[in-house]
């Protein structure tokens, strides 16, 4: 029962991911005022060069915005669709820990959208200064990312 509690109150593994969260539901909120409207949305832990797919069900009619921003750990995140063969139909250039994507579907059909985090600074700065990770002690140094499917 309180494992159960644990998971629908948002514990410690839920905290780790609030930055990317809150940073990408900013991002919602300010586009609401566009007209945009939420279809998904969803954080996560990331390690450099790892990538995150999430298959969706999307609307030729619809356009659609990808949206994901990372943690101050995040330097480059990229977003990338893929149709359901696997190719490449759009990808967002890096340029920096947000990124936005504008996406309209050729077809109506499922897609893969991908998240990449391209770069990660190692030596994040805790109270004003580089705090050195123990990459032994600790593991790989991970990035909070937030993700969020919106349309119009």
């Amino acid at each position: 029962m309180l494992i159960l509690m644990t998971l629908l109150l948002g514990g410690p593994a839920d905290a780790a991911r609030t930055e990317g969260r809150a940073c990408v539901n900013n991002q919602v909120t300010d586009h609401y005022m566009d007209g945009w409207r939420l279809r998904t949305a969803d954080s996560f832990q990331m390690v450099d060069d790892d990538t995150r797919y999430f298959l969706v069900t999307l609307a030729s009619t619809i356009e659609y915005k990808v949206l994901a921003c990372g943690d101050d750990t995040s330097q480059q995140i990229q977003i990338v669709v893929y149709n359901d063969s696997g190719r490449v139909l759009e990808s967002s250039e890096p340029d920096g820990r947000q990124a936005e994507m504008v996406f309209r579907p050729p077809k109506s059909s499922s897609y893969f959208v991908g998240v990449k985090v391209i770069d990660m600074d190692q030596e994040p700065e805790v109270d004003g200064r580089k705090e050195k990770r123990q990459r032994k002690k600790e593991g790989p140094t991970t990035t909070s990312v937030g993700l969020a499917l919106i349309y119009r």
